[in-house]
């Protein structure tokens, strides 16, 4: 994921990650650049696209976690006699 995400659009990253990492990384950008969006006056579509995006990335992750095997939990058995 080359560039940088306030060069580039943010709705291509989401898109183009694989990985929950990558997910993540691309939430916190455009939670950063939201906080800056409403510091400003005049960026509240930009503020608001955002949400969009972190929304999205919220149910990427969401839909990855639902997929994850999680494991069985409970004591080891015996292995000894």
């Amino acid at each position: 994921m080359g560039g940088d995400l306030a060069r580039d659009h943010p709705r291509q990253h989401s898109d183009q990650a694989r990985d929950i990492e990558a997910v993540r990384e691309i939430k916190d950008r455009a939670e950063a650049l939201r906080s800056y969006c409403r510091k400003r006056d005049g960026m509240l579509e930009a503020s608001n696209r955002l949400i969009g995006i972190i929304a999205l990335c919220e149910r990427w992750i969401g839909q990855e976690l639902v997929r994850t095997e999680l494991h069985k939990g409970g004591r080891p058995a015996k292995t000894s006699p």
